[in-house]
This record gives C-alpha cells, sequence and structure tokens, in this order.
C-alpha cells in the first residue's frame, strides 16, 4: 500500500519526536532516535517509511546525476536502498552495493528483495568510513547522511568516496538544503533542519558548504542542481 507506513506508524514517531521540541531546545539535547538498538521495532518503520519517501522523489533526483553507462555503484549508508533502486531503474546494466551498519543492512536487505532488486543490489555490512576498495566504482552516492557531520568529517567521507572511484567516475550527494545567511529557503528545508536537530544534535548544509567539502576532498567539476518538483533538496555532484 503506498506510503503505508509514512502515513501511518511512523508518522506517530515523527509527531512523537516534535513533541520533544521545548526540552530539546532548553537543553540542547536531542532524543536520540538514531541510537536505539538495531533491533527496535522503530528501526523497521523508519526504514521503511524513508523507503516510500525515497520513491517518490529518487527518480527525478537521480536524473540530475551525470553519468555515461555506469556499471557499478557504491552507495554509503544507503540504508533502505532506495536511492540504488532508482539509479538501477535509470541503468540498465548497473549494480550497486550498499555500505551499512549491521541492524540497518538487515532491514534494508529485507526491504530490496520486496521491491524485486535483490540480485543487482547487495549489502555490505561495516563503517563507510573504513571502507577500502579503490578504484573500483563507476558513481558513489552518499545520500542524506552528510548532516549527521561536522565539515572536516564530511570531507574525510568524500575523500573515501573519491578513493574508491575510478578515474573519471562520479560522486553525488543529496541533501535537504538550507539557504545562505539572509536567503529564504523552502520551509519544508527549514522544517528538516528542526527535526535533524531535535532528532540528532544535527543540521542542514548550505550548498555552498556541501560543494566546498567536495573541493576540499580533491573532487573537481563540481556542480549543485535542483528540481523543482522537490523543493527544499539539493544535489552536488564532482568527478
Amino acid at each position: 500500500k503506498p506510503l503505508a507506513e509514512v502515513t501511518g506508524s511512523f508518522a506517530y514517531d515523527m509527531w512523537d519526536a516534535f513533541s520533544r521540541l521545548e526540552t530539546a531546545i532548553e537543553t540542547g539535547e536531542p532524543i536520540g532516535l538514531h541510537e536505539d538498538d538495531p533491533d527496535d521495532p522503530y528501526w523497521g518503520r523508519y526504514m521503511r517509511a524513508l523507503f516510500e519517501l525515497a520513491e517518490l522523489r529518487s527518480a527525478d533526483l537521480c536524473r540530475l546525476i551525470k553519468t555515461d553507462r555506469p556499471r557499478r555503484l557504491l552507495d554509503l549508508a544507503g540504508g533502505h536502498g532506495g536511492y540504488s533502486v532508482a539509479m538501477c531503474r535509470r541503468h540498465a546494466d548497473l549494480t550497486a552495493k550498499v555500505v551499512e551498519l549491521d541492524g540497518a543492512a538487515r532491514i534494508g536487505r529485507e526491504i530490496i528483495a520486496e521491491a524485486g532488486f535483490g540480485e543487482r543490489i547487495s549489502y555490505q555490512v561495516g563503517d563507510m568510513f573504513d571502507f577500502t576498495e579503490a578504484g573500483a566504482y563507476d558513481v558513489a552516492m552518499a545520500n542524506s547522511i552528510l548532516h549527521h557531520f561536522e565539515g572536516d568529517r564530511n570531507v574525510e567521507l568524500l575523500r573515501v568516496a573519491r578513493a574508491a572511484l575510478r578515474p573519471g567516475g562520479t560522486m553525488a550527494v543529496i541533501e535537504q538544503e538550507r539557504p545562505p545567511e539572509g536567503r529564504r529557503g523552502s520551509q519544508i528545508g527549514a522544517l528538516t533542519g528542526v527535526l535533524f536537530f531535535i532528532t540528532s544534535k544535527s543540521r542542514t548544509w548550505s550548498a555552498e558548504e556541501l560543494t566546498g567539502f567536495f573541493k576540499r576532498a580533491g573532487f573537481e567539476r563540481v556542480k549543485a542542481r535542483r528540481t523543482p518538483s522537490v523543493p527544499g533538496v539539493v544535489v552536488v555532484t564532482g568527478r
């Protein structure tokens, strides 16, 4: 059933998170949703809801990732695998590897199998910062993860991805965008920024900050692209 999880129990989880906004502001401490045990039923609701949301927007966003007939995709912290699915739909010869922690990988495998992509998308359990396979991928992604880290750590992750790419390969990051100082952004972007603070004391980044991380990591031809169909989201790519 389309959006069954988003409009159901996961919606309750998010309303419950926002009910604790006052406490988060007063104490400066998040509620720590991402610290729940991997076997907690919350993770299943969370991952399936994010997959359903990705199904609504991933095709339009992945069209902004310019790459020529890629065959191997690396999806760092790809979780539910929704963006790997979108890329595989777009590129008939593509296979993908999702690097994830054990709990997320277990749920992700179930979701991918149900979506019919179990033979083209595999999971490798481990810390994405420790990934060492070099020069093997045509395209790499790290979507909706950079907002969890500070700048230097994001540059480190992008360097891991750059090492994994073949010469000329493409790196892509999809993130909710924070507008530059003094400029008005989308309401959903602002709301997501508040949610990130409540749940994990993280933040959204501006396109200028994201492109800066790419350049510090050694990428060239860095571009930030947007689509009107997905307001408040930016796709940053580099080679």
